[in-house]
């Protein structure tokens, strides 16, 4: 219909809703009848500035009219944009392609507003992106006096959380207990609390998720990347103390980063700077990772400060791997902090 219709409409934010796939957000009403016709142009419509959740789609929907014209990535160029029909169903819509004969259409884009109240600037701050970032705890990661009387455990992430679960773990000794009857809980949509029962002069670790439990995700089900709040209370020794301290790799044999390394090297090894766990993550696959002869396996000196890994190289060969890795940090200090992941690479001679 090359006549847009008279109709006014409404510009709907649509949000993600489970299973029944998009939900009506914020509706903002306009009369279209107002715009002028002709040529294809940009119209700026002024509305209250409303929340959006990380992934949203706007909706033109046209009181008496089924084109709905669907945007779904914000763009500033208005390039980057396409139309769907969204055809109610149930609580929500399913999107339908629109029939490539129709020679008009409406598109939709935003345009970041300037929120008149510090609480409108807080409900449309932009979403973080990228990894899930811890914000901060309580006691902070490495604390060397926190008081026993504490009696829980947070941490405060930097976005919006699935509150369904949660992974504290760890377990042992350097766990503290839970009061009886009382259990983890959210306090809000991005902090989580750990009720505890603390002793004096003791050393803690609490794990937030881990190789095998990660309930610890975000609101779109991305789990949080393995990691732990350590620290020791009041009265502790400096032995105990000592606990707290971040391992680092202070030798490592090829040197990283070394070329014509003999391929005749039978084995990697890396040194800490403290006696480790007893864990390892070698991170890597492919051509590029070293193969482990059959029946062998890394293993540690007897003071658990050097890992090797039992290698067989081949001649004029370039190698990648990692002394842990984002998901996978099993080189642990006996305490259980995690060596920082550690990009680790070599090159091989040529053979003769």
């Amino acid at each position: 219909n090359p006549q847009p219709p008279d109709e006014d409409f409404t510009v709907q934010i649509l949000g993600d809703f489970g299973e029944y796939g998009l939900a009506v957000q914020t509706v903002i009403e306009k009369p279209y009848s107002l715009f002028e016709r002709g040529d294809p142009k940009w119209v700026d419509i002024d509305f209250e500035a409303t929340k959006v959740p990380n992934k949203f789609w706007v909706l033109l929907d046209f009181n008496a009219h089924q084109t709905k014209g669907v945007y779904v990535h914000y763009d500033k160029s208005n390039e980057t944009s396409y139309s769907m029909k969204a055809v109610p169903d149930g609580k929500a819509f399913h999107l339908e392609e629109i029939d490539k004969t129709w020679n008009w259409m409406i598109r939709a884009h935003l345009i970041p507003g300037k929120p008149s109240t510090e609480e409108a600037k807080s409900e449309i701050a932009p979403h973080p992106v990228g990894p899930i970032k811890i914000v901060s705890t309580l006691p902070e990661v490495g604390a060397t006096d926190v008081d026993p009387g504490l009696s829980e455990i947070t941490v405060t992430f930097d976005r919006p959380m699935n509150t369904d679960g949660y992974s504290w773990t760890g377990g042992g000794p350097n766990f503290p207990k839970t009061p009886e009857g009382k259990k983890a809980y959210w306090k809000d949509e991005k902090t989580c609390a750990l009720p505890v029962e603390l002793e004096a002069g003791h050393y803690y670790r609490v794990g937030i998720n881990s190789d095998s439990y990660r309930n610890f995700r975000s609101e779109s089900g991305k789990p949080v990347q393995p990691s732990a709040i350590y620290f020791t209370t009041k009265g502790a020794t400096e032995g105990v103390i000592q606990r707290t301290r971040v391992p680092e790799v202070v030798n490592i044999t090829p040197p990283n980063g070394a070329e014509n390394v003999d391929p005749n090297l039978s084995e990697l090894k890396v040194e800490f700077t403290v006696p480790m766990a007893g864990g390892f993550s070698w991170c890597g696959g492919g051509d590029q990772f070293p193969e482990i002869p059959e029946g062998k396996k890394p293993y540690w000196s007897e003071d658990k400060k050097t890992c090797f890994l039992p290698v067989k190289l081949k001649p004029d060969w370039e190698y990648h791997l990692g002394i842990n890795c984002p998901s996978f940090r099993n080189f642990q200090s006996e305490g259980g902090i995690p060596v920082e992941p550690m990009g680790y690479s070599f090159k091989t001679a040529g053979g003769e």
